[in-house]
């Protein structure tokens, strides 16, 4: 949902109202402002990112329920609650088929105030997700036809507690939907807690993903939960599930069946209330053929099947996607602004992108830390995506050779836009600290660098 708070604009004329209900919202953790006429409330409107507004049907000067209309035409995707002293029910019929999201009474308690506030507030959320801007909140970019579809999928998926089973080939962004699932739901305020089922061994995985008793082994000096409790209330996301041992995909499913697990070592079963999504880049029917997954897992867990499209199906996002991981790329290594020649992005546009929107957003990172002049041309985009051809340029070195040269090219580039700072250099790569200073190191870069941890 929204990292800031919603902010909900109340249009009134008494002020002893405007206080009472701006200390209310805020006291509720909304962002509140107030008018005493529609002229301030409309340039407020004009000017602020509004997601719910509070309106008095008589208001000195102005009919609520033109200004009801107004926002139909102006401002659709803003619910509008109306409220009045003396309300009758023809003034509510009609505010309601006016486009009203409800209609209160002043004399109203503060309980049902707040619930229809926050109603509405999940109304525009979702309403106005249908914007590439509140797309991008989950990191899903792009305008085609499919992201469109996706999303419109998950608007509708997200609010029930159902499983999903997340399809798409490596790098697509599978993990990106599973947090969108996780986002757009009820559960959004507990945790989201990932598992990879690739390095999940039938030993390990039960007290990975169940937990163990005090005393169950050599090491179990406490009791440890599983992942299962980390994500009580939340949701969990198997990551790779096609590759799930066959013995715990039995236990999964029994799971699944009861809501309840039995931690390594107990003695008795616990109650969780999880909800479990699934994403996979194998074709699990195939899997199910060569008897390495079973089919009544999979009926289990795909109740609803999202799939990702590949990025090379949906070539018209590329633009966008470079312009979100530019910035953020920006953003991340502390650059001036980076510009990309449009021979650059026509490279990028024709490329086939078989390691999808990842292969896309680790080459601007990596572009960015090596352009010269703050400038991304076609030649580096080529040259970084293997498609170069000049049959005049000598033939490239070896592989460990070429390796290294880029390596300390990076590495370079990257500890200069950090003052020679390894932590800060490390954070930047996605890195481990140590693997940086190793790599340094081997490199012959250390220096005096400022070698704190």
């Amino acid at each position: 949902m929204s990292k800031l708070p919603y902010c909900i604009l109340f249009v009134d004329d008494e002020e002893v109202i405007r206080r009472r209900m701006t200390k209310t919202l805020e006291t509720a953790g909304y962002h509140a402002l107030s008018a005493s006429n529609w002229t301030t409330g409309r340039q407020i409107l004009e000017t602020q990112q509004v997601h719910v507004l509070l309106l008095d049907l008589n208001l000195r000067g102005f009919s609520g329920l033109e200004v009801l209309r107004w926002m139909k035409e102006q401002r659709p995707s803003v619910p509008v609650i109306m409220y009045t002293g003396v309300g009758t029910i023809e003034a509510a019929v009609l505010a309601v088929k006016l486009g009203a999201y409800d209609f209160l009474e002043k004399s109203v308690d503060i309980e049902k105030l707040l619930v229809t506030v926050r109603n509405a507030a999940e109304k525009w959320e979702l309403t106005e997700g249908l914007s590439n801007a509140a797309r991008a909140q989950f990191g899903l970019i792009g305008d085609s036809a499919s992201m469109k579809k996706l999303w419109q999928d998950l608007v509708k998926i997200a609010p029930t507690d159902e499983h999903v089973l997340i399809t798409g080939e490596s790098g697509t962004g599978k993990d990106i939907v599973a947090r969108a699932i996780h986002g757009l739901s009820r559960r959004r305020s507990s945790n989201f807690v990932r598992v990879t089922c690739t390095v999940v061994t039938e030993s390990l995985g039960t007290s990975e993903l169940f937990g163990y008793k005090k005393g169950s082994h050599a090491k179990a000096d406490r009791d440890e939960p599983g992942r299962f409790k980390m994500a009580e209330g939340g949701t969990l996301l198997l990551d790779e599930i096609g590759d799930m041992p066959l013995p715990l995909q039995a236990k999964l499913l029994t799971v699944l069946q009861t809501g309840e697990i039995e931690p390594v070592g107990g003695r008795v079963t616990e109650k969780v209330d999880v909800r479990v999504l699934a994403a996979t880049n194998r074709d699990l029917k195939q899997r199910i053929s060569d008897g390495s997954f079973r089919e009544d897992l999979l009926y289990r867990l795909e109740t609803f099947r999202i799939h990702v499209p590949p990025l090379r199906e949906r070539k018209e996002d590329v633009r966008a996607l470079l312009e979100f991981f530019l910035t953020n790329s920006i953003r991340r290594y502390n650059l001036s602004t980076i510009t990309v020649e449009p021979g650059g992005v026509e490279a990028m546009m024709s490329y086939p992108w078989p390691g999808n929107v990842r292969e896309l957003e680790r080459l601007i990172m990596r572009l960015c830390i090596l352009a010269e002049d703050s400038i991304i041309k076609r030649g580096d985009v080529e040259r970084e995506l293997g498609l170069q051809t000049d049959e005049t340029s000598p033939p490239p070195s070896g592989y460990s050779t070429a390796k290294k040269s880029f390596e300390t090219e990076y590495f370079n580039r990257l500890l200069q836009v950090h003052a020679n700072n390894i932590s800060a250099a490390s954070r930047a790569a996605g890195l481990h600290y140590t693997t940086v200073h190793a790599k340094l190191k081997e490199l012959g870069l250390i220096g005096n660098l400022q070698d704190t941890a």
